[in-house]
């Protein structure tokens, strides 16, 4: 699927963010899906908040945006996103989430074009394969250790988890924690983490 992605498109450099995850495509469109997802919305819910009061929820949304946009090679956004969650903590927003917006709805259409584009060259599922648990339980270890510090590194290691869970009987668990990770929400992914790892060291998945 992933082997024919253009160098970029309109506020999205996907050769960029690529890179950002060691050069695995396929998890880049698993987290562009999952944005796409998430987001579709999200300029009416920080406009909502602040209309609310809830400058802290419209900070909180414009400062996971950031992260996110940042990982993914969406540069423009990730600016955007940085300049309206000063602008929400200076009290004024208007020119801030007006940019915010048309910069989002352009990498929302991006990402749409480029999965309309992918979408009927879906590889064909592959048999599931056991787990490797002298492997994984250290990865697992290892992840654990980063996000309990809330490093970055977390980012890394999560991309080379799911190449050593790939088509095995967790694969599908694993993938779940995209989502978090990459809103940087570790202590969630931790917890998850946690009772796979008791799961496997007791052979109950």
């Amino acid at each position: 699927m992933s082997e024919k992605l253009p160098r970029s498109l309109p506020c999205l450099d996907i050769q960029a963010g690529i890179k950002q995850l060691e050069g695995n495509k396929d998890l880049y469109i698993k987290l562009l899906k999952k944005f796409a997802e998430c987001n579709h919305d999200l300029a009416k819910k920080i406009t909502d908040n602040l209309a609310n009061n809830e400058e802290k929820k419209a900070r909180i949304q414009a400062h996971s945006t950031k992260g996110v946009s940042g990982s993914l090679g969406a540069t423009e956004l990730y600016l955007a996103s940085a300049a309206l969650e000063i602008a929400i903590t200076q009290g004024k927003t208007e020119n801030a989430l007006q940019d915010f917006a048309t910069i989002l709805k352009t990498v929302l259409r991006s990402i749409a074009a480029l999965l309309h584009d992918l979408e009927d060259n879906d590889p064909a599922p592959t048999t599931e394969k056991d787990v490797d648990l002298d492997i994984l339980l250290p990865l697992l270890e290892k992840l654990d250790a980063y996000l309990r510090v809330g490093d970055f590194n977390a980012l890394g290691c999560y991309v080379n988890l799911q190449k050593i869970v790939r088509n095995t009987v967790v694969t599908e668990e694993v993938n779940t924690w995209e989502a978090y990770i990459n809103r940087f929400e570790y202590k969630q992914v931790a917890e998850k983490l946690a009772m796979l790892q008791i799961r496997l060291r007791n052979r109950t998945f």
